[in-house]
């Protein structure tokens, strides 16, 4: 019995703190340890009915609707072929774009004012693709 006990309050309790540590020692962008993409960027496939892009962001807020340092890459006959921003905002079935430009090679870069592009994703389904198991213990609810 104290065996298992001993080794209920190694695999568990010690797993944390050394998670925990790891996190302050050697931070790992969220989701980096488990992707192929180069390290702070994260990339993201999305879509909402006919409109698909991909975006691509340099950092992220806890959670996952928050991402910094936005590019946006529109997949199909978008008029803007890509368009950065700021920040990119998850609400309500959209990502809401701060101080967006829009690029298309036809034609002088243009300022979008409140920008949105429709998304089928959560924040929960983004914290999700953007973690691994790495990045979690068994005490975040998250």
């Amino acid at each position: 019995m104290g065996l298992f006990i001993t080794s209920m309050v190694v695999s568990v309790g010690l797993e944390t703190v050394s998670t925990q540590i790891n996190r302050v020692l050697n931070p790992t962008p969220p989701g980096a340890a488990a992707s192929l993409t180069p390290a702070g960027e994260i990339w993201l496939e999305q879509r909402s009915g006919d409109t698909r892009y991909v975006l691509m962001a340099l950092g992220m807020q806890p959670g996952g609707a928050v991402l910094n340092g936005v590019t946006v890459f529109n997949i199909g006959a978008e008029s803007q072929k890509r368009i950065t921003a700021d920040q990119a905002d998850l609400m309500d079935g959209k990502w809401v774009l701060v101080n967006a430009v829009g690029d298309s090679p036809d034609r002088p870069p243009e300022r979008l004012s409140n920008y949105t592009l429709p998304t089928t994703s959560t924040p929960a389904e983004i914290s999700l693709k953007l973690s691994s198991t790495e990045d979690m213990t068994i005490f975040e609810p998250d």
